[in-house]
């Protein structure tokens, strides 16, 4: 028990580490954080105004209102953008790491290979995403006469940070893919599109894509299930669903890393 809480606290210290670093690079190319972060922002806003259009002509959708809708948008963005921060260097897993053989520059130092690529990178123009979430889940709860509810942003915010590990283990698993595939970025772009069925009600699909995003690429335990307790919709034990997936997908992505990692043999000259 010992060896690894002193095993937890040196990654720990690590981790704060290379976040001293990289806000001092951050301070030096301050006008980059700021129009990546409301580059973000607009990439969203564009996304809200189609829900406004939707709602322009119906009432609901898949019997979900425009507050509930809207609360799901939010927790898909808040999700989606700590994942950026924090796992977005897994997307140079196959063209960076595996391709050119960056990866035996990790492997030789001495702490584990998957804790240095992401701690490695984050992407802070994801911040100004985090903070568009918190507003639309704060208007969706306002909406919904909910925002005094503490509780219920708790369940939120917590739900945000499951909902990043369970995409960031998707992408893990994808991305480790490349020690076969040498590159599976591509793969990649193509699994993380299914993460915008997630911002919608899983009703509005086809029951083929409501199977997908359930127990294949698990992106409605990111937003749909654990809106219901949220939104004050019932089933409370449905979010239960956000963190058992977040704890699969993210046993099965590093078990994955890790034949991955047993199989890489560097890059020839």
């Amino acid at each position: 028990m010992l060896t690894v809480s002193a095993s937890l606290a040196r990654y720990a210290r690590l981790y704060a580490a290379f976040l001293r670093l990289h806000f001092k690079r951050l301070a030096e190319y301050r006008g980059d954080f700021v129009i990546g972060a409301v580059a973000l922002i607009i990439s969203q806003t564009a996304g809200l105004l189609f829900i406004w259009v939707i709602f322009t002509r119906i009432k609901s959708l898949a019997g979900w209102n425009v507050f509930e809708v809207t609360l799901l948008y939010g927790l898909a963005t808040g999700a989606g953008s700590l994942a950026r921060l924090l796992f977005s260097n897994l997307w140079s897993l196959g063209t960076t790491f595996v391709r050119r053989g960056d990866l035996l520059r990790l492997l030789i130092r001495p702490v584990n290979p998957l804790f240095h690529l992401i701690a490695e990178h984050f992407e802070e123009e994801a911040i100004g995403g985090l903070a568009l979430a918190l507003a639309l889940v704060g208007h969706a709860l306002t909406g919904l006469g909910m925002a005094t509810e503490l509780w219920r942003w708790a369940v939120a915010i917590l739900t945000m940070v499951f909902g990043a590990f369970i995409i960031g283990g998707i992408n893990l698993a994808v991305a480790s893919l490349s020690f076969w595939m040498v590159d599976s970025a591509p793969l990649m772009w193509a699994v993380s599109n299914f993460s915008r069925f997630a911002r919608y009600p899983l009703g509005a699909y086809h029951r083929a894509v409501r199977f997908i995003v359930t127990w294949i690429l698990p992106y409605g335990a990111v937003t749909f299930y654990p809106a219901h307790l949220i939104s004050g919709r019932g089933d409370a034990w449905s979010w239960l669903a956000t963190p058992g997936a977040a704890a699969a997908v993210c046993l099965v992505a590093y078990r994955l890393w890790l034949a991955g990692l047993r199989r890489f043999e560097g890059v020839g000259s």
